[in-house]
């Protein structure tokens, strides 16, 4: 069984996931 969304939706949520974090450090260090 291959679910061809669960890439693509593991990818935006990882995008998302980076983002969140990159921008929480900035806050927090600079």
């Amino acid at each position: 069984y291959i679910n061809f969304e669960t890439p693509f939706i593991k990818t935006k949520d990882m995008m998302l996931f980076i983002f969140y974090v990159k921008a929480y450090v900035k806050e927090n260090i600079f």
